[in-house]
């Protein structure tokens, strides 16, 4: 500010200038989170299909960025369970990294029962081949 005073500029042009640059900055950040939106739907669309299976009760996705090999090892951060009747693009475009993001179907299968230890859903356990 002090290099536009020193221009001649008044304190209101200033003030104008300033605003101008916080509305486009506004502006670009609405931007970028509408293109995630419109990513997020393709993911959507995958989701809502795969869980239409009856085979497939849930679905799990996790965001990672790699930052060395591919082999290197996942630490997960969290966990969230999300109902299909809470699911949105925003949800999804707010996803956090390292989080895995569990998706079932509303009202068609039993709450997923994930516990620490056994990392399965309790009401839908793995087939004896699985194991």
């Amino acid at each position: 500010m002090k290099r536009l005073r020193a221009k001649g500029w008044s304190e209101a042009k200033i003030a104008r200038s300033l605003a101008r640059q916080e509305d486009a900055a506004a502006r670009a950040e609405k931007l970028r989170g509408a293109h995630d939106v419109r990513e997020a739907t393709g993911w959507l669309e995958f989701i809502d299909e795969a869980l239409k299976s009856s085979l497939t009760p849930y679905l799990g996705i996790l965001l990672h960025w790699y930052s060395g090999p591919l082999s290197e090892r996942i630490t997960v951060a969290g966990r969230e369970v999300v109902s299909c009747s809470d699911l949105s693009a925003e949800v999804l475009a707010d996803a956090r990294e390292d989080v895995l993001y569990v998706f079932q179907r509303a009202g068609q299968y039993p709450r997923l029962n994930l516990d620490s230890s056994q990392r399965r859903c309790a009401e839908h356990p793995p087939a004896a081949d699985a194991i």
